[in-house]
């Protein structure tokens, strides 16, 4: 009993003076998942996480999330601290600092935006190709709602009408995306609860460094700004004022003419007790 003793203060011991030793973890402000991460090939890999009233649409060979312009929804680009300036000269919009976390956040409404290889004579991230979100049950397909005549601003290379229902879009010209759902349920009217995805996260990497573009006017070239982290994480978001509020009757902007007696979401009644808990603001997909 007493040797048994002994050894165990002598582990202790050593396991103590090697945690002394030890450098400390550098960890990332959001990781990548593993399993993806191990896929992945090249120089940058490149994390976008959307999340509010964004429709991911799928239409030809043109693939982008379309964030639905609403005066009570903000679009928002989050981005780590160290690109503030790059992001400040290109926009010419103030990027706010957060609060806890070394990011800031700019205003993009009316900006179109996109990752790039920066060894690519036509921009294209590689390997891969957009997934299909076809069979994920989470995520609600807009042409099941009667959304058959896309708005010709969800197409055009840059949102410039007055009343347009595109309040900025990011390009989806590769990568592999992930939808993440809530956890409580809502429903449809005279349709069983389900789960909706609370954001949708696009995962890619690029043969060389990568690049965020940004495009500020339809006439404008686009603006590179260079992005030298081995690993970068950005939030695209088009969240609500008051996400307690319907929202999902806003994608019936999106067809021409507008649905005006698009669904809503009916969530669960402890899905309303909490800020972000709503699953009726969520991301869709076009078909």
């Amino acid at each position: 009993m007493r040797l048994a003793f002994r050894v165990v203060v002598l582990l202790l011991v050593c396991l103590f003076a090697a945690c002394r030793g030890r450098k400390p973890v550098q960890t990332l402000d959001k990781q990548l998942p593993g399993p993806i991460l191990s896929t992945l090939v090249g120089p940058t890999y490149v994390e976008v996480e959307f999340s509010g009233i964004i429709s991911h649409v799928r239409s030809g060979s043109t693939r982008r999330a379309i964030l639905v312009a609403d005066a009570s929804h903000k679009p928002r680009l989050t981005v780590a601290s160290v690109y503030k300036t790059a992001i400040e000269n290109v926009t010419g919009r103030t990027c706010t600092p957060h609060l806890s976390y070394a990011q800031c956040t700019v205003d993009i409404k009316g900006l179109v935006l996109r990752i790039v290889s920066s060894d690519a004579s036509v921009p294209r991230p590689a390997p891969f190709a957009l997934t299909d979100f076809t069979a994920d049950p989470t995520i609600p397909h807009l042409g099941d709602f009667g959304v058959n005549s896309l708005h010709t601003d969800v197409l055009d290379d840059f949102p410039d009408e007055a009343n347009t229902p595109v309040a900025s879009w990011f390009s989806l010209n590769g990568g592999e995306a992930k939808p993440q759902p809530f956890i409580c349920k809502g429903s449809f009217p005279s349709q069983p609860p389900r789960r909706f995805n609370k954001w949708v996260t696009l995962i890619l990497s690029t043969r060389e460094k990568a690049e965020l573009q940004i495009k500020t006017s339809k006439n404008a070239q686009w603006e590179s700004i260079r992005l030298e982290a081995r690993r970068v994480f950005f939030r695209v978001s088009n969240d609500p004022d008051d996400p307690t509020k319907p929202h999902f009757h806003l994608f019936g902007k999106l067809n021409d003419p507008p649905i005006a007696n698009f669904p809503e979401v009916t969530p669960e009644q402890y899905c309303t007790e909490g800020v972000g808990t709503v699953p009726g603001c969520s991301n869709s997909t076009w078909p």
